[in-house]
Parts: C-alpha cells; structure tokens; sequence
C-alpha cells in the first residue's frame, strides 16, 4: 500500500513537472515574441481608457499568440500624432479619414460591431437653449480638432448654418462633458455613443439638437 502510494505521488510529481516545463516554455517564447504598439483613440481620460482597453488588449494577445500593449498620449490628439508618426503598429481610430491620411498606407482588418454613430450637439436637458441657432456666439465644447463624428461633423453643421461659435477643446470626451455640466460651455459636441453612455453612467440627461 506504501509503495502505491508513492508510486502515485511520483507520478503527479512527474505530470507537474511536465506542466511547469511546458508552462516555462510558453513564458519564454511568449517573452521573446515582438510587441506591438496599440493606439486607439483616447475618448476618456487616462485611466478609464486604460481600463477599457486593457482587458482587450490582454485577451486579444492571449488568444493570437501576437503580443499587443497599449500606446496612448494625454489628449486624442497626442494619440492621433502617434499614429501619424507611425510610432505604432495598430490603431483604432476615426481619425484618419482624409484624402492626405489615406496616403499613410493604413489598412482596415476590423469594425466594432456595434450601432452607426451619429454627430450629435447637445445642450444639457434643463438649458433654455433649444435650437442651434441660440448658439451663435456662444461657447461649444469638443473633446478635441482630430475627432471626426465627433467635432468635425458637428462643426460643420455650424458653419453650413452661419452659426458662428467659440470653440473649446477640452482633450477629451469626459472633460467634454464635465465643461458643458459645470456651465463653462453653453454646449458640447461628441457622437451618439458617447453622449448616450455618458448619460446612463453619469446619470446626466442631455437635450440634442442636432
């Protein structure tokens, strides 16, 4: 019985050593595999777009094998400039819709499956502002010049009407957000997603008028 006993113990002993080895493995070629840079455009600060984009980025890299680490500047913009730099390998971006970025050579392999955007501006709901024409003159806050549902869209819609506007960059969407609520602007501009997330999250309710 003894003998059984150790037997058995022997043999887990050599089925974990065969795991940790293959496990040793798997770490030392995953350690010598290159890294490739990840920019997508920074809508949040900081912190909460390293937090949304973190577990992707890990599961991603653990299911293709391809190592895969995040890559953001302080603003959108700076992110954008990383881009066109070429300072990284992938991107996730609506910045790069123009005639002189199609020339960069970016590929597109892959789409959020999710609803289409829409170029919003909002006004909170309880603003005595409701129709873009109350605007003129007024401040109207974006998160930032590359943003193309989300600034360039919207200000075009201005300009198509005559309406001429102070614009405010505030580097991104939250701070956006937090200028139009704290009355610093009379009114943002942003996409669809990011005004209807932003309102179930924050609990803040938004009149849209364009």
């Amino acid at each position: 019985k003894k003998k059984k006993t150790i037997g058995k113990f022997a043999m887990i002993l050599r089925k974990l050593s065969v795991f940790l080895l293959s496990s040793l493995i798997a770490a030392l070629a995953l350690a010598d595999a290159p890294v490739y840079r990840f920019s997508p455009v920074n809508q949040w600060d900081i912190s909460k777009t390293a937090a949304y984009w973190n577990p992707i980025i890990k599961y991603v890299s653990d299911k293709s094998g391809v190592r895969l680490e995040l890559k953001i500047g302080r603003t959108s913009a700076d992110t954008t400039a990383y881009v066109l730099t070429r300072e990284v390998e992938f991107v996730f971006s609506n910045h790069l819709f123009s005639p002189e970025r199609e020339k960069l050579g970016w590929k597109v392999f892959g789409r959020r499956w999710t609803p289409p955007l829409h170029g919003q501006i909002a006004v909170p709901a309880d603003s005595p502002i409701t129709r873009l024409e109350q605007l003129k003159g007024q401040e109207v806050v974006f998160a930032g010049p590359e943003a193309f549902v989300g600034y360039k869209l919207p200000y075009a819609q201005l300009l198509n009407q005559n309406i001429d506007v102070k614009v405010v960059f505030a580097g991104n969407q939250n701070a956006a957000f937090a200028q139009l609520f704290s009355g610093k602007a009379k009114a943002v501009g942003s996409n669809s997603a990011l005004i209807d997330g932003y309102s179930t999250r924050e609990g803040k309710k938004f009149r849209v008028l364009w």
